[in-house]
């Protein structure tokens, strides 16, 4: 890895072959053809998205569990030994509910310890749809989404924001796109997890960054060296002699300087040590040390031009099919965890009233168990986080954990809202006006526009 003087030489040396000085003023003018609609870089704040992505299917509907003696009976009965006891659940005092009786289960403490203290609301009952229906049209014949029991077509209607399949780009890339920064120096619609739909631009590939110091092509210096890494360098720079050779150099060279001009934005950082979860197992750890990149990610972003900023982290392991009972407290409390250490940190940084942490599953899953574990759903419960957030809401109606109910369809929970109410919510925040929505969502058209009050 190059230390920050042979980094600082590097970008000059290579900014120098193609006509320029490294510095962020003449890069953001090389940027002002910005197909964006709205130019953020006129804001006067600066905000970011953090999407998790719950990877395999969060069985999150009976997280909220009842405390009516009637009705946790029937919830008991319908969970059997994969329901969560009232004895350990955390007592729920919805600010927007009067009549909610209800707690959250005791697996996540640190999930109902922020819903209580004003950092968190959960939005009840999320999934695809195409157009709002109730079980009686689905019976009658209402479009649904095809395919809901697959992970990777319910993944893609998730990230791509749409109940229709075929679409190619994510709510959160075209999301980017349209506000994007014409003062950027690095693109902002970031990946920690690899190459995923949700921050794929029609135009912007997903941003994708693995440490806290991004090593990828970090020990190519000026293309000077004899080093292994200066050899493949000046192998690919020697592929420039037709149009694909060219633009294959032209991304390899965005890439090189990208890297290094964020490693150099990060090494000015301080490592700052708060509660993240460690203990449990390998999804939680990953997850912590994905939101550590993303607390410095959200520091530095006034320094890389982004005034509004796109974070994209895959916790996964949630496809509980079996061992259930062994697994769920480690998922569920390791979130809770890890996204309470998160805030804590943006805190010490300066930084908590810039971003919101918001979820994403493929779907809940069934009502009823298979023995160990439980099957495919279609709704399920979502968690906003963070200080901007007006905690303590629960949003919508919550739905009745019981068979043969209007509530129900197929053994699984029909969705009260869809992923375009949903997401609008967080592109409001952003900054995203009424007559751009369908830019962002383009059957957004389709559905009654809610303002769920979730934000101070």
């Amino acid at each position: 890895m190059i230390n920050k003087m042979d980094r600082r030489t590097f970008l000059k040396a290579f900014m120098a072959s193609q006509g320029a000085v490294a510095s962020p003023s003449l890069l953001a003018n090389a940027l002002s053809h910005s197909s964006a609609l709205i130019d953020s870089s006129s804001f006067s704040d600066y905000k970011t998205l953090v999407c998790i992505f719950l990877r395999g299917g969060c069985d999150s509907l009976p997280l909220i569990v009842p405390n009516q003696f009637d009705s946790y009976n029937r919830y008991a009965m319908l969970r059997q030994h994969l329901a969560y006891s009232q004895e350990d659940a955390v007592p729920l005092n919805p600010t927007n509910h009067d009549d909610l009786d209800v707690s959250f289960a005791g697996i996540g403490t640190d999930l109902a310890s922020m819903f209580e203290d004003g950092l968190l609301s959960i939005v009840s009952n999320v999934g695809p749809l195409i157009e709002p229906v109730v079980k009686q049209s689905i019976e009658d014949g209402a479009p649904k989404p095809k395919f809901l029991s697959s992970h990777s077509d319910q993944t893609s209607l998730w990230e791509a924001g749409s109940g229709f399949r075929g679409v190619t780009t994510g709510w959160g890339g075209r999301l980017y796109e349209l506000l994007r920064s014409s003062n950027a120096v690095i693109p902002a619609n970031i990946s920690i997890t690899g190459i995923n739909q949700f921050t794929q631009g029609k135009e912007s590939a997903s941003y994708v960054i693995d440490s806290l110091q991004p090593e990828t092509l970090n020990s190519i210096g000026c293309g000077c060296g004899d080093t292994p890494y200066e050899n493949a360098y000046r192998l690919l720079s020697a592929r420039g002699d037709s149009l694909f050779g060219a633009e294959y150099q032209r991304t390899l060279d965005s890439a090189i300087a990208n890297n290094a001009l964020l490693a150099e934005a990060i090494a000015n950082t301080e490592e700052i040590d708060t509660d993240y979860d460690y203990n449990t197992e390998e999804a939680g750890v990953f997850l912590a040390d994905r939101l550590k990149v993303a607390a410095r990610l959200i520091e530095v972003a006034p320094a890389i031009g982004h005034k509004r900023q796109i974070i994209y982290i895959d916790m996964y392991d949630f496809d509980t099919h079996d061992r259930q009972i062994d697994r769920m407290p480690k998922l569920i409390g390791g979130l809770g965890k890890n996204i309470k250490a998160f805030i804590d940190e943006l805190k010490l940084r300066g930084v908590d009233e810039n971003a919101v942490i918001f979820t994403q599953s493929e779907f809940g899953r069934t009502l009823t168990i298979n023995g160990d574990g439980t099957d495919h759903g279609w709704g399920g419960h979502q968690f906003i986080a963070g200080t901007p957030v007006k905690g303590g809401q629960i949003i919508g109606d919550l739905p009745r954990l019981e068979l043969g109910t209007d509530d129900a369809w197929s053994n699984m929970i029909i969705p009260q809202f869809s992923i375009e109410q949903y997401g609008a919510q967080l592109a409001r925040w952003m900054g995203v006006s009424q007559g751009y929505m369908t830019d962002l969502f383009g059957n957004f058209g389709s559905f009654h526009d809610i303002d769920m009050d979730l934000f101070r």
